[in-house]
């Protein structure tokens, strides 16, 4: 299998053991959010490359905003530079979808940055 999906305590983990595609990911989005609506989830690319066209990114954040009950959190985790930097742009075209999104070098921030409460910038009480 391409990905793996587990469940933590505080919130949802997706493993990619080889590099994603378009429809990998939007396999995935459609997994978690019909199955786990509004749970946070990590994304960990360690050993993947994250590497889509503007074109691509905008599609994948599109469909993302399409889901009910989105997560209000979102970490990715990367070792790869290109990767971080493609993932840096996805969190562009994502900005305004409701959820908060964060990417990290480093697993154990990423997994205590997601079991944080929500930031006041996000909170519905605003």
């Amino acid at each position: 299998m391409e990905y793996s999906i587990s469940i933590h305590r505080d919130y949802i983990r997706v493993d990619f053991h080889a590099s994603p595609t378009v429809e990998m990911v939007l396999e995935i989005q459609q997994t978690v959010s019909i199955g786990y609506p509004g749970q946070r989830r990590l994304y960990c690319l360690n050993g993947a490359r994250f590497m889509f066209t503007v074109a691509e990114l905008q599609l994948i954040a599109e469909n993302a905003k399409g889901y009910p009950h989105p997560p209000d959190r979102v970490a990715i985790v990367t070792d790869n530079p290109i990767s971080y930097e493609t993932a840096r742009l996805h969190r562009h075209y994502r900005n305004h979808s409701g959820t908060e999104e964060a990417i990290f070098h480093d697993e154990p921030a990423a997994a205590a940055w997601l079991c944080q409460p929500e930031s006041p910038l996000y909170s519905d009480a605003l």
